[in-house]
């Protein structure tokens, strides 16, 4: 089976070098495809052996620079269809990977995707809470964080088998329902890094046109300090098969977006506000997971 995996990035050489090591392990720096936004500014990182190409026509502004990128992800996919089997499509801080408590390889997993041609992944936004050394990217990641959320917005179609029609931000496959992979995660780790984020925050708003940047990242740090705040954590497996079936039911909008959790605000009340009004759980992480990055 050949499985590519496709990003892009602006200036984030932190979790750029982290998704390279980790997907050029995977599937082979050959099978790795890294569309740089902007021509005024260069990587540090290693790309020896990786598809790079130039992304353009930036604006600076939040919703149309979104649209850029999904076209330009299904313009590389188009280019490459019938060249891979699938494809592992996200941010260059999403790590699709696998549970270890499924006792399945990456490939096999990814497999489950073929009667559909896409599969939306776990998602996990990974958290740094008080008390967390800095992010140390030469160690295990995951054994250095133990708090994550359970957010609809990061249940990702990040398993495609060709070019897919995504909603703004790729959250969502347009017109299809929620197929969502049994053992495939997908670690969001965003706010993994309060050290980089605060520093990728200020990147983003001083290049910015409006506040369209301002709104997402001050969303990105309120969910670390809500996060941060919630004294009522629930273990990841005592609900994660519940809240995740829950997201994928069909919801009021011709299943083209996963519903809200408020069925579990009231059974099981562990649940806080994140700042996109989507309820999110917070939940601690097995230690199963602390080798998959």
């Amino acid at each position: 089976m050949r499985v590519a995996a496709v990003t892009h990035v602006r200036k984030d050489d932190f979790f750029l070098d982290i998704w390279v090591r980790y997907y050029g392990r995977l599937l082979g720096r050959e099978n790795l495809y890294v569309m740089l936004d902007g021509d005024d500014w260069q990587t540090e990182v290693d790309l020896s052996g990786v598809n790079v190409s130039l992304m353009e026509g930036r604006s600076g502004h939040r919703i149309a620079d979104n649209e850029r990128f999904i076209k330009a992800h299904w313009d590389l996919l188009t280019a490459l269809q019938g060249q891979y089997d699938f494809f592992v499509r996200g941010d260059c801080d999403e790590i699709v990977c696998v549970d270890p408590q499924s006792g399945r390889s990456f490939h096999e997993a990814i497999q489950d995707a073929a009667d559909v041609g896409y599969r939306y992944t776990k998602g996990i936004e990974v958290v740094e809470v008080p008390g967390e050394t800095p992010l140390d990217p030469s160690k295990p990641l995951m054994a250095q964080r133990s708090v994550g959320a359970i957010s609809k917005l990061y249940v990702k179609p990040n398993i495609v088998s060709g070019p897919t029609e995504l909603t703004i931000g790729g959250h969502v496959a347009v017109g299809k329902p929620v197929a969502l992979s049994h053992d495939l995660l997908m670690l969001h780790m965003a706010n993994a890094s309060l050290r980089h984020l605060e520093m990728k925050v200020g990147v983003r708003t001083s290049e910015q046109v409006g506040v369209t940047f301002t709104n997402h990242t001050s969303g990105r740090l309120s969910l670390t300090r809500n996060v941060a705040a919630c004294r009522d954590i629930v273990p990841y497996d005592d609900v994660a098969d519940k809240v995740y079936t829950e997201i994928g039911k069909r919801g009021d909008r011709g299943a083209t977006r996963p519903r809200d959790l408020k069925t579990y605000n009231a059974i099981y009340g562990h649940d806080i506000e994140n700042p996109w009004e989507n309820r999110i759980m917070v939940v601690s992480l097995p230690d199963r997971f602390d080798d998959i990055i």
